[in-house]
């Protein structure tokens, strides 16, 4: 560089500044942000953070895939860039979370500055922290989750083995409430594309299982059983991939297995004990933690039972 076009800081000095420097940073931040909240209808639309980039999805012809269509055809009609971060979130994102755009962007900065891939989102604290994972969750309110993502990933070529999985808030969330670069959602197309040529390709009695209806936690409609094998991809993505992870946590997340606040304030208490005892277990894979997981779990469900 020629001394003609050097920059020094004192050239700064008794000059105007048409731009404030911290602006102009977070708008070259904000510039890699592609975090897109879904819509279906009006009434899905006026849910919106005006935050998140709307992502219509009101002409959906396959509402049985919820939001894994649109997240799916996103990412094959779009060449994502290897340092911008994606998500995809429902329109319910702020009731579950209880963020905002400015949350998610607030947490993706960090993130950026320790070099992390990967951002969640936590919703649904207590059935994180009471199951060893999301298919042991999964199996307790949709029967037969487990085995069947099992048969659809050794079909597919995939290690089958996800029992020995461990969720925690520091490697999942629910809703696919999750916020990444390139590298993740490449990873996650390929085991979308695989479950999706299952459940669209030739008859076949892994595809009834996989398209099967099975109840809707909190609602009288069924739904198929894909819908809830799809939502727990992330887990297999992010247990076998060396990702580096960032999450938030809000204190609305907090509830018991009914929906409705324990009585005790003990209850959370419990819970993120047992979130704790599994993330140290991951950590250390010493079977202590395990077992002391599964030996405070019983005490904490023998007590709910009195609440």
């Amino acid at each position: 560089m020629s001394s003609n076009s050097a920059f020094h800081a004192s050239d700064l000095v008794g000059r105007h500044i048409p731009r404030d420097m911290e602006n102009l940073k977070e708008n070259a931040f904000s510039s890699r942000l592609h975090i897109h909240q879904i819509h279906y209808d009006a009434a899905s639309r006026s849910m919106l953070d005006p935050g998140f980039i709307p992502l219509d999805n009101s002409g959906d012809a396959r509402p049985d895939w919820y939001e894994f269509w649109a997240i799916r055809k996103y990412l094959l009609t779009h060449e994502l860039r290897d340092d911008h971060w994606y998500g995809f979130l429902s329109p319910k994102f702020a009731l579950k979370t209880g963020l905002t755009a400015r949350n998610v962007q607030d947490l993706l900065e960090v993130g950026d500055q320790q070099g992390a891939n990967v951002g969640l989102a936590l919703c649904h604290f207590n059935q994180i922290a009471l199951f060893w994972n999301c298919f042991e969750q999964g199996n307790q309110v949709h029967p037969g989750l487990t085995e069947i993502t099992e048969q659809w990933l050794q079909e597919c070529g995939f290690d089958p083995d996800i029992r020995t999985i461990v969720n925690h808030t520091n490697n999942f969330t629910y809703c696919n409430y999750v916020f990444a670069k390139k590298a993740y959602w490449m990873d996650w197309l390929k085991l979308a594309e695989a479950l999706f040529s299952v459940a669209e390709g030739r008859n076949c009695a892994l595809k009834d299982k996989i398209n099967a209806l099975t109840r809707y936690t909190g609602s009288e409609r069924s739904t198929p059983m894909k819908v809830f094998i799809q939502e727990r991809i992330p887990a297999i993505v992010l247990s076998r991939s060396k990702f580096k992870i960032i999450t938030t946590e809000h204190p609305g997340n907090h509830h018991s297995l009914s929906g409705k606040t324990l009585a005790h304030n003990y209850s959370h208490a419990f819970l993120a004990a047992l979130n704790r005892l599994k993330l140290w277990y991951d950590v250390k894979r010493d079977v202590q933690y395990s077992n002391e997981f599964f030996q405070l779990r019983k005490l904490f469900l023998e007590a709910s039972k009195d609440q």
